[in-house]
């Protein structure tokens, strides 16, 4: 306990007594290393909370894949027809479109 009373003791001092260019040199030291350690410990967190944000992205990715290979049933004819219903509906649509644009007016006017 009195080593670390001791340091902050010194500390203090040279802090006050700016009138030494050897305390400049102890406490841009210390300033330095505070600076050093604040940025190695944000770097490791930031690091750390990515690859936790990774491995998430990864077990869902993961989850969603074995569903897409397993299918629960094989499509029958119904299920078919309904899609190519859709699929042609939006052919016409899109058709529809093309042939008639939308009118949109200018909105800087």
């Amino acid at each position: 306990m009195k080593l670390k009373l001791f340091s902050y003791q010194r500390l203090k001092e040279r802090v006050f007594d700016t009138e030494e260019p050897e305390n400049f040199t102890f406490i841009a030291s210390a300033l330095w290393r505070t600076i050093l350690a604040t940025v190695v410990i944000s770097a490791f967190v930031s690091i750390t909370y990515g690859f936790y944000l990774l491995q998430d992205v990864l077990t869902v990715t993961d989850v969603s894949n074995t569903a897409q290979k397993s299918p629960s049933s094989n499509p029958n004819r119904v299920d078919l027809e309904v899609t190519v219903v859709g699929f042609t509906a939006r052919k016409d649509r899109y058709d529809q479109l093309k042939a008639q644009p939308i009118v949109v007016p200018d909105p800087s006017r």
